[in-house]
């Protein structure tokens, strides 16, 4: 799955704003970014 973090979209077992490039976060299947949430 894909989650969205404040800075944009990516992929990651767990986003925040405070993520600098959401896009290199390693992709975790069956976890959303907590910013989605």
């Amino acid at each position: 799955m894909t989650g969205n973090s404040v800075s944009g979209a990516g992929t990651g077992p767990v986003a925040t704003g405070a993520d600098p490039d959401p896009a290199t976060r390693p992709t975790v299947v069956g976890l959303v970014d907590t910013a989605q949430a």
